[in-house]
């Protein structure tokens, strides 16, 4: 074999062991199915936590584009015409499985980096959302949702590709969540707002 075919094989096996450890493992976000929006206008309030701030806007987008509502203010002000308030509060983070993540190193090194294309770094989100929807002061429904989602990723990936796909996936739960079950309840709102079946 001479050197011009050497380097053309080790460009070729380079690229195909970069590209196998690009990888990305991040589930398919979930579809909702809302029957009908419910006939209401909602202001929406965020609660003080950081977490409300980062993902409540990108929630309150979404409940939006599933028509969860008929009609949705945000940000909600007091005096804004609405017939209810619903408060959307989110605590929680992500962590890395750094224990794990040393193990499939060594792992991954033992089997001179045959096996990366496999295993990886692993993270996990896992957020607590409070949804409290009101009428008049008094609370109608009351949720407390806990959304887990976790991902992993070839040692080569882009890490901040990986992120915000993993974000985009925590939202899209989160907002399915809140809208399957303000569907669920949707007789009961539309009895307690006043409302008819349409």
């Amino acid at each position: 074999m001479n050197k011009l075919s050497k380097s053309a094989l080790g460009i070729i096996v380079s690229i195909l062991f970069f590209s196998g450890c690009a990888w990305q493992r991040i589930p398919t976000p979930p579809t909702s199915y809302v029957s009908k929006s419910v006939p209401i206008r909602v202001g929406i309030e965020l609660g003080g936590t950081p977490e409300s701030q980062v993902y409540g806007t990108l929630v309150v987008k979404q409940l939006r584009e599933i028509g969860v509502f008929e009609s949705v203010v945000y940000p909600y002000r007091e005096g804004d015409s609405v017939d209810g308030i619903l408060k959307l509060t989110i605590r929680g983070g992500w962590k890395g499985d750094t224990g794990a993540s040393l193990i499939k190193g060594a792992i991954i090194g033992l089997s001179l980096f045959t096996l990366s294309t496999v295993i990886g770094p692993e993270m996990t989100g896992t957020h607590d959302v409070n949804v409290t929807l009101s009428k008049d002061l008094t609370v109608v429904v009351d949720y407390s949702i806990q959304v887990k989602t976790s991902v992993s990723w070839g040692q080569a990936a882009n890490t901040n590709e990986v992120a915000a796909k993993a974000n985009d996936l925590q939202v899209r739960k989160i907002s399915v969540e809140i809208a399957n079950r303000i569907d669920n309840d949707r007789l009961r709102i539309l009895k307690e707002f006043g409302k008819k079946m349409n």
